[in-house]
């Protein structure tokens, strides 16, 4: 396998981010979207490609409260571009959507020679959350930038005194 990851995302949503969704750039997509019952987990939508012949390293999102749908738009259909999750292959076929759950080791390949995979990649909260732990995951990530920098700058003055102290 050639771990050059070949996979690139182009975000057009991302709720903690982005307040307005740029329905310019992807009418379609940003529609559909809108009318999807899930609530929008606070990390990303993106239209993303797997290049053919690659593949990503294992690992794991280490999100539990949130799940990822795959919607392959088009690419091979004989099932060579796939997630696996845990051990399990879950092939991309256009136009068949897959929910899973990336708290699990997963990667994703594309093992044909020269088609590239695009697909949807949307984010929602996990369903066995309550409205209240989805509003105070929503209210943490909306504020997490302000909170860095409110952090960094209290800091400061202890990092600042640190360094005078040790140095010769």
């Amino acid at each position: 396998k050639i771990y050059i990851t070949g996979m690139v995302h182009l975000h057009h949503y991302r709720p903690h981010l982005d307040k307005k969704c740029p329905r310019d750039l992807f009418p379609y997509t940003v529609n559909a979207i809108a009318d999807v019952k899930a609530p929008m987990a606070p990390r990303y939508t993106s239209l993303a490609r797997q290049r053919a012949d690659r593949a990503i390293r294992s690992h794991t999102d280490r999100i539990p409260w949130m799940l990822t749908a795959h919607l392959p738009l088009f690419g091979p259909t004989a099932g060579e571009a796939a997630l696996v999750v845990n051990g399990t292959r879950v092939p991309w076929i256009p136009m068949q959507p897959t929910v899973v759950d990336t708290t699990f080791h997963h990667y994703a390949e594309n093992t044909h020679p020269s088609q590239d995979i695009y697909l949807v990649h949307i984010d929602f909260f996990h369903p066995d959350l309550s409205d209240d732990e989805i509003h105070a995951l929503s209210v943490l990530h909306t504020n997490l930038e302000t909170a860095k920098a409110d952090r960094a700058k209290e800091l400061k003055p202890m990092i600042q005194q640190l360094e005078a102290a040790f140095k010769l």
